[in-house]
């Protein structure tokens, strides 16, 4: 994780590697799971289930209890442009799905973050509405609603 955290791609919209590895030790409660392609590690995936006053909180409304607020990087290089994201985050969609306590799935990034905003648009985000992080300037909120669905029971 912390050779992911430095490369530049990551660092960029990520900050300050060190402090990520704090809190990814110290951020209750959220899954987590590593990005593979095949068996190789490429990237990371978390995860926390908001409530509509955390997120009214940010500036955001109209959003419900439950929506899961999804954080992604890929952090191989040479796996950046290839669909690694998209992909990743259509198997995540697929697996919150299963889940009716959660209608919405919700990613947010940088309006400059052009590539993930692609990445996310790919993966069935909508943008939804913008907010002010202030040191960061603005953010987009992308939100994939969900529609739930029976466990895979094979």
């Amino acid at each position: 994780m912390a050779r992911w955290l430095i490369q530049n791609h990551v660092q960029r919209w990520w900050g300050d590697p060190a402090l990520n590895l704090v809190d990814f030790d110290e951020q209750p409660p959220r899954q987590h799971l590593i990005v593979l392609a095949g068996e190789e590690p490429i990237g990371y995936v978390r995860w926390q289930r908001l409530l509509g006053k955390e997120l009214a909180a940010m500036g955001v409304s109209g959003l419900p209890d439950g929506c899961a607020n999804i954080d992604l990087f890929i952090g191989e290089p040479e796996w950046l442009g290839r669909g690694a994201g998209p992909a990743a985050l259509g198997l995540l969609l697929k697996l919150l799905q299963v889940d009716p306590a959660v209608p919405v799935a919700a990613v947010s990034t940088s309006v400059r973050n052009v590539r993930a905003i692609r990445a996310y648009e790919k993966a069935g985000f909508q943008r939804y509405c913008q907010y002010d992080e202030s040191e960061s300037g603005l953010y987009w909120i992308m939100i994939a609603r969900l529609t739930p669905t029976a466990p895979d029971t094979e």
